[in-house]
């Protein structure tokens, strides 16, 4: 069991979750597998951000480049830039701010 704040893995600094107080190890792994490291969403697959804009009501309407604009109607168009099929976690914080 560590507890003095040092990495987990044995030796794999920078590669592994640090032990935060009051988090368990699950608690980490969880937040790691559904895209979050410190409460902030990380980046993100676009066929995921796509279902997710999909399901509050958005469609593709367009691509123009790397960024592929969506539309709803009665909103603004969103414009999400895609670069190796990720989506940086800005835009991801503005998608999961959207309302549905």
């Amino acid at each position: 069991m560590v507890s003095n704040g040092e990495a987990v893995g044995g030796g794999l600094s920078g590669k592994c979750p640090r032990v935060v107080p009051g988090l368990s190890l699950m608690s980490i792994a969880f937040a790691y597998s559904v895209g979050y490291t410190n409460g902030v969403p990380s980046e993100k697959r676009f066929s995921v951000i796509r279902k997710i804009l999909e399901n509050k009501g958005y469609v593709l309407v367009r691509i123009s480049g790397s960024h592929h604009i969506f539309m709803k109607p009665g909103s603004l168009p969103v414009s999400i830039p895609v670069q190796g099929g990720k989506v940086k976690a800005f835009y991801v914080r503005k998608i999961e701010k959207l309302e549905s």
